[in-house]
């Protein structure tokens, strides 16, 4: 569904991702895992236009993306949850659901219905509804973030680091979304700081270290191999 190829990402001087390869195929949780610095959350930019590549390409559905600019890759069916959740702390919950929504703000039944559907999955946003959404706790955020990139209803999920400062109750609520996504059809990418958790709910796994990938493999597997941790993840 999706491949990355050779791609190099560079901030002025100083080289982010060094030919990076991955693919991930339609219906798969695909977890991307490393420490601090490895270029995780460049890779996500890359691929959903927010940073444009020093070399190599990113192909989705067999079409050339990464010199597509960011709205358009949206509007192709790519979705992304950004690291610190960022919702639009000034605006209601339900005004930051139809932002998520504006590459289909034509469709105005679908918008409502791709709400309604959203305030089923996370019941606790309808009740906030009306709420700001600067004044809802982290967990709440992290509900309102994944609802509004699904509200361009896309095929194709980028996830940032979701558990982030989240409570365990919180975390396992978000990780099960995920599952409920893939059963739904929905492909996604998971940057996770979380390792072991995000390798127990994927299918495979790349391990990023120092803008290159270092290991990949299906993620069952991954979990057995003891050295993973220590060798790549520090005392993560």
């Amino acid at each position: 569904m999706l491949q990355v190829q050779d791609l190099s990402v560079s901030y002025g001087h100083a080289s982010a991702l060094r030919n990076v390869s991955l693919e991930i195929n339609e219906g798969e949780i695909v977890a991307v895992i490393g420490p601090n610095g490895a270029g995780k959350t460049t890779l996500l930019k890359a691929i959903t236009g927010l940073l444009k590549p020093k070399e190599g390409s990113v192909i989705y559905k067999d079409m050339v993306i990464s010199k597509k600019p960011a709205h358009k890759i949206l509007e192709y069916g790519i979705s992304h949850v950004p690291q610190g959740r960022q919702v639009f702390g000034d605006q209601s919950v339900e005004d930051n659901l139809i932002l998520g929504a504006f590459s289909i703000k034509k469709e105005k039944q679908k918008i409502q219905e791709l709400m309604g559907r959203e305030y089923e999955r996370f019941p606790r946003l309808k009740e906030r509804r009306k709420q700001l959404a600067g004044t809802l706790s982290g967990g709440e955020q992290q509900m309102l973030a994944i609802s509004r990139a699904l509200m361009s209803d896309p095929d194709f999920i980028l996830l940032d680091e979701p558990s982030m400062g989240l409570s365990p109750i919180f975390v396992k609520q978000i990780f099960d979304t995920l599952l409920e996504l893939k059963k739904l059809g929905k492909t996604i990418v998971v940057v996770e700081q979380l390792a072991m958790a995000a390798l127990a709910i994927s299918d495979r796994a790349y391990v990023l270290q120092t803008g290159e990938v270092k290991l990949h493999g299906v993620s069952k597997d991954l979990l057995r191999d003891n050295s993973l941790v220590k060798t790549y993840l520090g005392s993560a």
